[in-house]
Formats: C-alpha cells, sequence, structure tokens
C-alpha cells in the first residue's frame, strides 16, 4: 500500500458462560473442559478506510492510529473531524469505546456543538479489519470500516527518526531536537511547547504533549499521537492528532 495515499487522504485536513449438566444413564459423570479464557481484544495499528453517516448520508475517506496497548486511539476524516477512543475495551474481537468528536476549526455540528461525546462497538480482527457501528449526542449515527496498514505501523520508531525542522500546510516552521523537545511559533503569535516521546520502539506510533500559549481561545496543554509517513521520501510526512478536551489539533508536518 502506497503511504502518501494516508496523506492524501487528510490533506484537506488544516476505534460465556457454560453450564455442565450431569445425569443420564450412561452419563461417566465426566464434566466438559472449562471453556477458553477471554482473549482481550488488540486494535493496535495504524487503520484506514471509510466512515459512513447514515443519518447525513454521507461517506468520508477516515485514517488514524491505536496504540499497540489499547490505551489511546485518534482518527481524522478527510473533512478535518477529529475523533478520539477512549477506555477502549473488548474480548475475542468485540471492541467497544467511548467516543469523542471535534469539529473542524471554524465548523459545528449539526447541533451547533463544536465537540459531541458517544460510542462506538464494533469488532477488530488483529492486524487485519476493524468495523463497527458509532453514535453520537448530536443524534449522528453511521458506520466505520477500517483495515490495517502493516507498512506505517511495522516500523520501528525513534527519536532519530522525528528529529529535525516541520513545516505545516502554511510554511510555519517547528523544531524537535534529538530529545523530542517541540517548538513552533505559527503566524497569528501562537507559540507551540511540546514533547514527542516513544511508546513501543517496535510500532511507528509516537505519544505527544504541546503546551500552546499566547494563543487567546486555544490555549492548554494538548495530549495525542503522531505517525510517521511518507510523501516525497521516508519518514518525511509527520501526521499529528491531539487534543485539550475543548478543541483539536489536525495537521500534517513536512519535512522542508
Amino acid at each position: 500500500m502506497a503511504n502518501s495515499r494516508l496523506l492524501r487522504l487528510l490533506a484537506v485536513v488544516v476505534p460465556m458462560s457454560l453450564a455442565a449438566c450431569g445425569g443420564g444413564g450412561s452419563g461417566g459423570g465426566l464434566l466438559p473442559p472449562d471453556p477458553p479464557t477471554p482473549q482481550p481484544s488488540n486494535a493496535g495499528g495504524v487503520w484506514e478506510g471509510t466512515i459512513s453517516d447514515t443519518v447525513a448520508g454521507t461517506t468520508a475517506n477516515i485514517a488514524g492510529a491505536v496504540t499497540e496497548a489499547n490505551t489511546e486511539a485518534r482518527f481524522l476524516t478527510e473533512d478535518g473531524v477529529a475523533l478520539v477512543l477512549e477506555n477502549v475495551s473488548g474480548n475475542d474481537g468485540s471492541l467497544i469505546a467511548d467516543l469523542v468528536a471535534f469539529a473542524p476549526p471554524g465548523a459545528v455540528f449539526s447541533d451547533g456543538t463544536t465537540v459531541s461525546n458517544g460510542t462506538l462497538t464494533g469488532r477488530v480482527v488483529e492486524r487485519s479489519s476493524l468495523t463497527g457501528d458509532w453514535t453520537l449526542a448530536t443524534g449522528d449515527s453511521g458506520t466505520v470500516s477500517l483495515s490495517y496498514d502493516a507498512g506505517l505501523h511495522q516500523r520501528a520508531s525513534s527519536l532519530d527518526f522525528t528529529a529535525g525542522i516541520w513545516l505545516d500546510a502554511v510554511n510555519v516552521i517547528y523544531t524537535v531536537d534529538a530529545t523530542g523537545v517541540l517548538f513552533g511559533q505559527d503566524f497569528i503569535g501562537c507559540v507551540y511547547n511540546g514533547q514527542v516521546n516513544l511508546i513501543d520502539t517496535r510500532f511507528n506510533v509516537y505519544d505527544l504533549s504541546i503546551s500552546v500559549t499566547s494563543c487567546p481561545g486555544a490555549n492548554g496543554t494538548y495530549e495525542g499521537l503522531g505517525v510517521l509517513a511518507d510523501e516525497f521520501g521516508v519518514d518525511d510526512a509527520f501526521i499529528v492528532q491531539l487534543d485539550n478536551g475543548a478543541f483539536a489539533i489536525a495537521d500534517i508536518l513536512l519535512r522542508p
């Protein structure tokens, strides 16, 4: 799968009981074996596919990442909606999570809100597919269908890979040093001080924390994830999605 396709999807942007029975004339008194122990579902990976809103009658491309421990999941739709899955759980392929949706900058959802809560329930086939049904407090609901991107996910992560200079869509410069310290300042004066951290060096998903200052209405500490991808070369794009509970930051940073 061409990893640049993931970037194009997001270029518009600024997740028994077994009863024993006995008796019977020929019964030997043997009990059936214990049922297998439920295994936690693993949705870890980088995913891409489509999300449909059955109420609005729309379908959009979507891509994102789930940490290997299922502790955090973040997605972005092609029309700029940032989605966060929280409290992800489930056994034997089942999946349930709280869903938080953030409207794109300057936009609102159908009920006039910019942040909406809901749920996602579905199934995951590890390293293969993730499907589910979602609902939001806006009254919207629909389905999601995702495929696993092994080419992006199964790359080693290192702070050496994120170090350097990055530009966003309007050529604002961000720097990340060899220890993961991030700094940037945009054209309206907002200042970004943050940290890139490793989660599991076997996989290409990074932990991000950014403090925004000098940015009235958007100041605060944002937490999220990042994934390196390929645009013109290897690991020359950094797709990030973070939120502070009220606002989301979603961007594609490119090496100059």
